[in-house]
């Protein structure tokens, strides 16, 4: 969200046209002159663009997230989130938070191919606004263990004890990529190395 007083600037009919963010109204208003600081109105701005002037804040991107509370996993993949067909998926969130059994190691890993066979369910995601689509993405959460697809690379892998939370999130720096599922072959795993049982959840954006 933009703070208080913060500016964008562009260029109207050779004079310098700044954008400041009102917090109180959340809107944006214009500073025609930013020596002077003449703030003007939208109506008075769109007079000299063609088109419309829009100050609306963006609400971001479709975000949904699966929670698994008490999953009985099995030693391999237990947690699968899967790329959609029509939809590109940016996962920028994973929790696991305190297996009951030590993991060494728990590793979050990249595939390429689809991940096929294995027991398991699949919950229905949360939209983070009720205004979006379903999803298109899918996430397993298998009690017996899958035949994984081709391996593209590890993204965590270390031991995880007991006591312990994991939170991974992938994009958060600014210049840096979530992570990026395109079709419906490309997947997401967590994997455990002991039989027991953890917590946690998955983030995901979709375009």
């Amino acid at each position: 969200m933009p703070a208080d007083g913060d500016r964008q600037g562009q260029l109207l009919l050779g004079s310098s046209l700044m954008m400041e963010y009102d917090t109180p109204t959340r809107s944006w208003k214009m500073v025609v002159d930013t020596e002077l600081g003449l703030v003007v109105t939208e109506d008075e701005v769109t007079a000299y663009v063609t088109g419309t002037v829009t100050t609306r804040e963006s609400d971001g991107l479709e975000t949904y997230r699966v929670v698994f509370n008490g999953l009985t996993n099995p030693i391999g993949t237990a947690v699968a989130i899967i790329g959609a067909a029509n939809k590109t998926l940016r996962v920028t969130q994973v929790q696991i938070a305190k297996p009951s059994v030590n993991q060494a190691p728990l590793r979050i890993r990249k595939y390429g191919t689809a991940i096929t066979s294995g027991t398991f369910s699949t919950p229905t995601p949360v939209p983070l606004d009720s205004n979006n689509a379903v999803a298109a993405g899918v996430v397993n959460l298998y009690t017996e263990v899958p035949t994984n697809g081709t391996l593209i690379g590890a993204l965590f892998d270390a031991d995880v004890g007991t006591g312990e939370i994991i939170n991974e999130l992938f994009g958060e720096q600014q210049n840096a990529q979530p992570l990026v599922l395109r079709g419906i072959a490309e997947y997401l795993s967590i994997e455990t190395s002991a039989t027991g049982t953890f917590a946690g959840y998955v983030e995901w954006t979709e375009e």
